[in-house]
């Protein structure tokens, strides 16, 4: 009997019971009782079942078959009409093509023509999506498809439709667009409104198509350098950018609404060989979101984690003025170059309002583990939160930022570079006088690609387009500056001073702190030096 369980397919099953059971001719035949229905029919056959013990056939009874081998009256008829007939029985079950079933090209048809909308993916989110026109749903979609294939009007209807919509598709209607760019919305309202006429409208469309392909360079130039990166590790790419302030102590009481609490800042470094990002973190009493910083975070990181084997640099932020794109980060690049630390660094800058960085998708991982929480106090919980926002534990990576490692990059630059001059181009001799009357000024926010390169020290190119045709050469380096070192002149001295009314509302919500683990990091906070509005304003 265990070689019967041992059987995997009903086919084996079945030709195993088979063998089993043998038909003979009657030998004995008897008189039928009469009942009252009618003459019953003489038998015309007998059947005899076995059982194999120990290779031997033991017959039994029909009962006695059945309850061994746990089947059913309607199995063991089967098996003797097809014994009967010399067949050999063979599972049918789902080999039958339902009379529902949707031939494959109408499926195929379906498919095609879902496909055939648009589509347009998140935002500044943590899961990829794709979203239809908002003014689109699945009954005007069913609606569209009926009036392109007429034919199938009656055999595809709409609830059809709607349920391979549903199980083939991950589609919702309406994209959650944040940030979106001012000058995409600007041409796009200027193509739809109805008091333009055609040739100013066909102007704006060129003028969108444009500005939609040259924001895709810096995009593509992202992949290109991960390409190259994972092929060659003496490449590396960097994306780096701050992350929104967070504010602690979070906590679930309603009170905090209406009070100011202390901000975190968090400055996110992405690795594009290794897909981690390492953050530094600190409070707003230890350093600031100033030229300085990002300078002294990409310098501590490319001198703690990067390889003396890279030997080219790609730097990739967005255009804010304030953080990255000014003097003092080009004037470190540069240097970076001339102490021979990389031979070759290029900064890309994208196109204003399609700044979405790598960066920013792990940012939305942490602020999705933010919203999960709804306690937090103290630097020490936001930097565990932070490498617990990924399943991946090499994911994420936390330098808590003290003071004595930001340098003033500021102040060091003029020592070495100059702040403005003109083109090397405009300075040619072979340039007409009217040539040289069209001088290039080095103006950072007319540029979006930067590069230096060790065998021109001193010199960086500047393209008002990424992969563009046209580019201008700056001669920045002072020919009687001495052999250039980078700052080591910190920018801050002490702990900076927090604002008098922030500091009320933070001992204001103190008593919602009791734990002696807790006091010792707010106990530091109120010791903190305070200032009025006007004295910050005054110092800045």
């Amino acid at each position: 009997m265990k070689m019967f369980y041992e059987l995997h397919s009903k086919n084996e099953q079945d030709l195993h019971l088979q063998r089993t059971i043998e038909i003979k001719e009657i030998t004995r035949k008897r008189k039928r009782i009469e009942t009252e229905e009618g003459k019953e029919k003489p038998k015309s056959k007998s059947v005899q079942y076995f059982l194999i013990v120990d290779g031997q056939r033991i017959q039994v009874c029909k009962k006695a078959f059945i309850n061994v081998y746990n089947i059913s009256n309607k199995k063991i008829r089967r098996l003797v009409d097809l014994l009967e007939n010399n067949i050999t029985p063979v599972d049918m079950r789902g080999k039958n093509i339902s009379a529902n079933t949707m031939p494959y090209e109408y499926c195929q048809k379906i498919y095609e023509h879902i496909l055939s909308f648009p589509t347009k993916d998140t935002h500044y989110t943590t899961r990829l999506k794709n979203y239809l026109d908002p003014k689109l749903n699945v009954k005007t979609m069913h609606t569209m498809f009926i009036e392109k294939y007429p034919e199938l009007e009656g055999k595809i209807k709409y609830q059809y439709y709607w349920e391979y919509f549903k199980n083939n598709f991950s589609l919702s209607f309406g994209a959650p667009v944040k940030d979106a760019c001012s000058k995409c919305e600007e041409l796009n309202t200027k193509i739809m409104s109805k008091d333009l006429n055609d040739v100013a409208k066909r102007v704006a469309a060129a003028e969108l198509l444009v500005h939609k392909h040259r924001s895709k360079k810096f995009y593509n130039n992202i992949k290109k350098t991960i390409e190259i990166s994972q092929q060659n590790k003496k490449v590396l790419g960097l994306c780096f950018d701050f992350m929104a302030v967070v504010d602690l102590p979070k906590i679930p009481v309603q009170e905090v609404y209406y009070y100011r609490q202390l901000s975190v800042n968090t400055f996110g470094i992405h690795n594009l060989n290794t897909n981690n990002l390492f953050c530094y973190v600190y409070h707003e009493a230890t350093a600031r979101k100033t030229p300085n910083d990002v300078c002294s975070f990409l310098v501590h990181y490319i001198n703690s984690f990067v390889d003396d084997d890279v030997e080219e640099l790609h730097l990739f932020c967005d255009n804010c003025a304030g953080q990255n794109k000014n003097h003092a980060l080009l004037r470190m690049i540069m240097a970076l170059v001339e102490i021979k630390k990389f031979k070759k660094v290029q900064v890309f800058f994208p196109q204003r309002g399609h700044s979405f960085l790598p960066c920013d998708r792990d940012f939305a991982l942490i602020k999705k583990q933010l919203n999960r929480v709804d306690r937090l106090y103290t630097l020490e919980d936001y930097i565990e939160l932070i490498l617990k926002s990924s399943r991946n534990p090499e994911k994420f990576s936390v330098f808590l930022v003290d003071k004595s490692m930001i340098y003033d990059y500021q102040m060091w630059f003029p020592q070495f570079y100059i702040k403005n001059t003109n083109a090397l181009e405009c300075l040619s001799r072979n340039k007409t006088l009217k040539q040289r009357r069209t001088i290039e000024k080095f103006l950072i926010s007319n540029y979006y690609y930067f590069e230096c390169v060790s065998e021109r020290c001193g010199i960086i190119k500047a393209s008002e387009f990424i992969d563009g045709i046209i580019s201008n050469h700056f001669k920045l380096r002072k020919n009687n500056a001495m052999l250039i070192q980078l700052p080591k002149t910190l920018v801050y001295t002490s702990s900076l001073p927090i604002l008098e009314s922030k500091m009320k509302d933070l001992k204001q919500l103190a008593k919602y702190i009791l734990e002696p683990a807790l006091q010792s990091f707010w106990n530091y906070i109120f010791s903190l030096q305070t200032e009025t509005p006007q004295a910050r304003q005054n110092r800045t």
